[in-house]
C-alpha cells in the first residue's frame, strides 16, 4: 500500500488584544480567511485554528498538534501570525489575545513562547517518520516598549539565534519561513533612546 501523505495545517493567531492596539490589516480576519480559502482550494483545509488566549493555544497544541505529529508520513505545517515580543527569559514569543500592555506589571502576560511550537515540531515524531515539518512565522516585532525591554528588532534577533541553535532530533527536517527579518522595521537605539 502507498503511504497516505497529507498536509495538516494549523493556524495560530490571536483574535484581538486587550489593549488599544489597532491591528494592521495583515493580521486581521481578511488574511485569516484568505489562508483558509487557499488551503481549501488545495484540498487541504485547516486542521485547526488555535486562537485567543495563550492557555487556549497551549491546549490546542497539546491535543490537536500532538495528534498530527504522531503520523509517520504526513507533512505538518504551522502558520503563526501576530506580534513578536521577547518574554521574561529573552526568548521570542507571540502575543495572544490576553496580552495586557496597559498593566503596570514588570512582566508581560499573554505571551506564548515560540519554543512551545518549535520544539514539538522539531522533536516529536514516530521512529519511522517520513513526513515533513514546516513552520511559517508571519510575525512582526511589536515595536518599542522600553519599560518592558521591547526594542523592535531584538525579538527577531532572538528568534534567529533560537533557530540557529536548535539541536533537537528533527531540527534538520524542520523548514522555517519567516516573513520578516531584522532591519526591516524601525528599531530602537538603546544609546540614544530613540527609534
Amino acid at each position: 500500500p502507498w503511504p497516505d501523505h497529507q498536509l495538516r495545517t494549523f493556524l495560530v493567531q490571536a483574535e484581538s488584544y486587550q489593549t488599544d492596539i489597532v491591528m494592521p490589516p495583515m493580521f486581521g480576519d481578511t488574511a485569516r480567511l484568505a489562508i483558509m480559502d487557499r488551503l481549501s482550494t488545495l484540498g487541504s483545509p485547516l486542521e485547526a485554528q488555535l486562537r485567543r488566549k495563550a492557555s487556549d493555544i497551549r491546549d490546542g497544541l497539546d491535543v490537536d498538534l500532538k495528534d498530527a505529529l504522531a503520523d509517520p508520513d504526513d507533512t505538518t505545517m504551522v502558520i503563526v501570525r501576530g506580534y513578536l515580543f521577547l518574554d521574561e527569559e529573552g526568548q521570542a514569543a507571540i502575543a495572544c489575545s490576553d496580552l495586557d500592555l496597559a498593566s503596570d506589571a514588570a512582566q508581560l502576560t499573554g505571551l506564548l513562547p515560540l519554543r512551545e511550537i518549535i520544539e514539538p515540531l522539531s522533536s516529536e515524531a514516530p521512529s519511522n517518520f517520513a513526513g515533513g515539518r514546516i513552520l511559517v512565522l508571519d510575525v512582526e516585532p511589536y515595536g518599542v516598549l522600553p519599560r518592558l525591554n521591547q526594542s523592535g528588532d531584538e525579538a527577531l534577533v532572538a528568534l534567529e539565534r533560537q533557530l540557529r541553535e536548535l539541536s533537537t532530533p528533527l531540527a534538520d527536517q524542520l523548514w522555517v519561513i519567516v516573513t520578516r527579518g531584522s532591519l526591516q522595521s524601525a528599531g530602537w537605539d538603546p544609546k540614544t533612546q530613540m527609534p
